[in-house]
């Protein structure tokens, strides 16, 4: 598998101080490039797709955070019982 992180941007969002700094990232996922938010609090780690408003979260870390963004974008969900079938 191919797997490659572009950052390209920080932000500050002035609306809600909770979501301080967030990060537009393009990932690699199987020849095709996939835009996300990563957002980063003090609760942890959250991500969502470029053009949505729907987070996903908390992750204690990064890598938790972006095997979950594969995992998502590979299968169109992170359930184990459902990616096995």
């Amino acid at each position: 598998m191919y797997l490659s992180f572009v950052v390209y941007g920080h932000q500050l969002n002035s609306f809600n101080l909770m979501w301080n700094l967030h990060n537009r990232t393009v990932i690699q996922v199987q020849g095709q490039s996939v835009s996300v938010v990563i957002q980063h609090t003090r609760k942890g780690h959250f991500w969502s797709y470029d053009q949505t408003n729907v987070f996903y979260g908390p992750f204690k870390t990064k890598w938790e955070l972006r095997d979950d963004v594969i995992t998502y974008s590979e299968h169109g969900t992170t359930n184990d019982a459902l990616i096995k079938c």
